[in-house]
């Protein structure tokens, strides 16, 4: 309901608009008395709603003054009941629109009632009135007429017009979308198109719109097309007032969160630049020739302009947003959109207005050519163009007049034109056999090269040049740019006979880490559901297989007919690795450079082959020759990897004297710890690896001790079920880093009953021993599993007597070499050997050690305590005497040597002479 001040307002304003201007102003004076507030009102009510007549009247010459009066809002009618309102069809932000009944003229219109209160409401009247004058003044099909205007029985100022039945021209692009009614892209075209031809006759009379959208167009129920909304619409021509308040007035139209409200007029999405900017003075015809543009984008991309983001952007970021730059590319969004339309939009939509089509006729020309297959200026221009498109048009006839006239000048170019398609198929097929080969040798980069050549020769398969692509991008371990060209390819309709391989590719470049959730098996396995080449289908199996030998079987399988498949290659190579077999993955490697000696996956390859051994500088020095193939992005992740692979290898030598408990659970965290991440090769190779690594995860986590050293108050697993899985896990995969878990969940295990210490230590020992003959890709697993077994075969050989494990215990260091061990290892197998009798044992790991670092001097002063203990007391006092003839503060020489001289005399009294004194 209208507010009595409002009401009083609209009365003294309608009376004052009747009277001569010259009385106007005592008027106003005695009938709003001592309110000055109300004064004020009226007074900018009239300011701003006194309109010059040629405002009407856009097509009247600029140098000619109209002389009609100005245009008076009439009384309220004599029959307020005229119109009888059903229901509200909709509302913005000056008014509501009500599908009325015309008692007087039975039959249904459309009645718009301004909102309008106090002074904005001043404002917003004015423009609610210009926007009936605008409509009333344009004769056109394309524009809704307007048949009264008036005041209703309120007294709120109203106008009516015809109603329009039908939908949106942004309801019906989705139906084209989802194909639904009927309805084509073809047939969207021709709304567009009418729209412009609309357009053209409303700039011709000298009026832009500023609102252009799809909401503001409806599509009638037999095909008719009219433009919407005249509420923010523009007469260039008119020379007042009014250009200066623009930016004052608000539009917002229903709740549209993407509609401009109160900044800039118009709906931010479809604004073309100066519009955002609020460069009042620079919009002419070609604001509407950008936003007409802007419909076509959202036709083709399924969404506006600048709104192609996860989550809705306000209207003040979409204002930024097309201040800062154009929109996402159409093509981005739509890879399989006509060319001709792509252009069309780029061309309307160019960020400058010189760029742009300079009228809607030469828009409206061009999208006629597309839907009459001509040629369409903004796509391409020529006489074999034309040509081409006459063909497409009158096939028959272009028939019969080869036929007729084989040599005549027509005939000549189309022959022309056949020719260079031929050629141009055939060039594109020489490059793309061309990226083949390439493929087939690894040579990824010359593969790229090659398919680029394709693309730009023209006449290649889409499809197939981004698949090609991103296996060629996989190869280089460029995972972000193989998974653009897959996801590019998955918004296409035409990609279905393909799917196997999309499928397979994604699932080869998502990546995963042991202890994540598994993100691509199912991809694999859907994969397989289709058709698929024998290489890729042995690749899938070698993924999903249930062991480790299984998958590699699968990977040689597919490498055999395909040499280089990019997913078996590296996948095989990550088998081996964590399986430890360095020599396989060095012949790899070696045949892999004959053809490609810059494979990215290679370097990697023989880094991790450095880790695995324990060359941890070595790996170092290799880092840089991987970031220089792969991309800076990699040496961050890299650096980690070898500095926690040498931080897990110095365990068992820094921490020896540690309790197992106080960094088991840190070996566990390396293991969770989602380092590989962005390294495709650390991913599992398969995926029932990747399981048992879980299994191994999860049992160790959950036994006694490491539980609750990582916080873990509830057992994740059923501990009686922990062995038989992890059992069955270490079956599948020899690698000694799932031994090392079983080992880890074993020592934890709670005693049985009647069952002592030494029992449970005497069932680890053997798994222990066996992780050390076990190998994997982490040098240190091998020195932690012997060191455990060290630490079992002493407890039970020194304080429970057993034979078997001190028999044991000096095999084992007996068969070790100094490149499998770490000196302050050596020191340790020498101190338990001493106390089992295992002296000659120990003797021999020390002489081993010093022959491989010949300038150790630590060794050498264990050496010569070795050689004292074993009966040979001169020879070790000689050895210490000559360290400290070179270095006379060398502690452990020193104690050596008091140490020999110590048991020399025990063996020499009878010739105490020949004792040295020491000096």
């Amino acid at each position: 309901m209208t507010s009595p001040r409002f009401a009083r307002l609209q009365e003294i304003f309608a009376d004052a608009m009747a009277m001569p201007e010259p009385e106007r102003g005592a008027f106003v004076r005695q009938a709003c008395g001592d309110d000055d507030e109300l004064l004020k009102e009226v007074a900018a009510m009239l300011a701003v709603s006194a309109l010059p007549s040629e405002d009407l009247l856009p097509c009247a010459a600029p140098n000619q003054r109209a002389t009609a009066p100005t245009v008076i809002l009439p009384r309220p009618p004599a029959r307020p009941d005229r119109y009888v309102v059903e229901r509200e069809l909709g509302r913005g932000g000056m008014g509501r629109v009500y599908l009325v009944h015309d008692r007087e003229l039975p039959r249904p219109l459309a009645l718009k009632v301004t909102t309008a209160d106090g002074l904005d409401g001043a404002k917003t009247l004015a423009r609610f009135l210009a926007e009936a004058r605008i409509m009333a003044s344009l004769n056109h099909p394309g524009v809704v007429p307007v048949h009264d205007l008036g005041h209703d029985q309120d007294g709120q100022p109203f106008f009516t017009m015809r109603c329009v039945a039908g939908a949106t021209a942004r309801q019906v692009f989705a139906k084209v979308r989802g194909a639904k009614d009927g309805w084509t892209l073809t047939k969207a075209i021709d709304v567009l198109q009418k729209v412009c031809d609309t357009m053209a006759y409303v700039h011709q009379q000298g009026i832009v719109h500023r609102d252009l959208k799809t909401d503001n167009v409806m599509v009638g129920e037999f095909g008719e097309v009219y433009v919407m909304d005249w509420g923010v619409a523009k007469v260039l021509n008119r020379n007042d007032a009014e250009t200066s308040k623009d930016l004052a007035v608000t539009t917002s139209i229903g709740d549209d969160p993407l509609t401009g409200q109160g900044g800039v007029l118009g709906t931010p999405q479809f604004m073309s630049p100066e519009q955002a900017a609020g460069r009042i003075g620079d919009l002419d015809a070609r604001c509407d020739v950008y936003a007409v543009g802007g419909m076509l984008y959202e036709l083709l991309a399924g969404v506006a302009p600048y709104c192609d983001t996860p989550a809705p952007r306000t209207a003040a970021a979409i204002v930024i947003a097309v201040n800062a730059g154009p929109p996402t590319m159409v093509e981005h969004l739509a890879p399989g959109a006509p060319g001709e339309l792509v252009s069309i939009c780029r061309k309307a939509m160019a960020r400058q207005p010189a760029d742009r089509y300079p009228t809607m006729s030469g828009l409206a020309a061009d999208l006629r050519a597309f839907l009459e297959q001509r040629v369409v200026r903004a796509y391409e221009r020529g006489a074999m163009a034309e040509l081409k498109k006459w063909v497409a048009r009158n096939k028959a006839l272009a028939v019969s007049i080869a036929a007729l006239v084989l040599l005549s000048i027509g005939s000549a170019f189309v022959l022309i034109a056949q020719r260079d398609q031929a050629q141009q198929r055939g060039l594109s097929r020489s490059h793309v056999e061309a990226a083949h080969l390439a493929m087939r040798s690894g040579a990824w980069r010359a593969t790229l090269a090659a398919l680029d050549r394709a693309r730009a020769a023209g006449q290649a398969d889409e499809v197939d040049l981004r698949l090609d692509a991103a296996e060629a991008h996989l190869g280089l371990l460029e995972v972000k740019a193989a998974c653009r060209e897959l996801e590019t390819l998955e918004a296409r309709f035409d990609v279905s006979a393909r799917l196997g391989r999309l499928l397979l590719l994604k699932g080869h470049a998502t990546p995963e880490r042991v202890g994540q959730p598994n993100r691509a098996r199912e991809l694999f396995r859907r994969a397989l559901e289709l058709e698929l080449e024998p290489a890729d289908e042995a690749f899938s199996r070698g993924v999903l297989a249930g062991s480790s030998e299984e998958s590699l079987q699968h990977f040689e399988s597919a490498l055999r007919l395909r040499p280089f498949h990019v997913g078996a290659f590296q996948r095989r190579l990550s088998l081996l690795l964590s399986l430890g077999r360095f020599g396989e993955v060095e012949e790899q490697v070696r045949l892999a450079r004959l053809s490609s000696p810059r494979d990215p996956m290679s370097s990697a390859a023989l880094l991790l082959v450095r880790v695995g051994e324990g060359r941890f500088a070595a790996a170092r020095d290799a880092i840089a020759e991987v970031v220089d193939l792969v991309g800076e992005e990699v040496r961050s992740p890299l650096t980690a990897l070898v500095d926690r692979a040498g931080y897990v290898a110095a365990i068992p030598a820094e921490r020896a004297s540690d309790s197992f408990e106080d960094w088991a659970p840190e070996i566990i965290a390396f293991w969770t710890d989602p380092l590989g991440d962005g390294l495709p090769i650390l991913s599992p190779a398969c995926y029932s690896a990747k399981e048992a690594y879980e299994t191994a995860i999860s049992v160790a986590q959950s036994s006694g001790v490491v539980a609750k050293a990582l916080g873990i108050s509830k057992l994740a697993i059923d501990p009686k079920q922990s062995m038989t899985m992890l059992a069955d896990a270490s079956s599948k995969h020899g690698e000694s880093g799932l031994r090392l878990f079983f080992c880890i969940a074993l020592v934890n295990q709670t005693l049985a009953p009647g069952e002592v210490q030494s029992d449970k230590i005497r069932r680890c020992m053997p798994f222990f021993e066996k992780g050390t003959a076990e190998s994997t890709l982490l040098f240190g697993v091998r020195r932690l599993s012997r060191h455990l077994f060290l630490r079992c075969a002493h407890d039970l050989a020194v304080h429970a007597m057993d034979e078997d494990a001190r028999a044991r215990l000096l095999t084992h260091a007996a068969s070790l070499q100094a490149a499998d061990l770490q000196w302050q290892e050596v020191v340790l197998f020498g101190k338990a050997l001493d106390k089992i009798g295992g002296q000659d044992v120990a003797l021999d790991l020390a002489i081993k050690w010093l022959r491989a670092h010949p300038d150790d001097d630590d060794a050498r002063a264990e050496l010569a305590r070795r050689w004292t203990l074993a009966g040979a007391p001169e020879r070790g006092y000689t050895i210490a005497a000559e360290i400290l003839s070179r270095n006379p503060n060398h502690q452990g020489a020193k104690e050596s040597r008091e140490f020999s001289l110590a048991r020399w005399k025990e063996f020499v009294e009878r010739a105490p002479s020949a004792i040295p004194t020491g000096k």
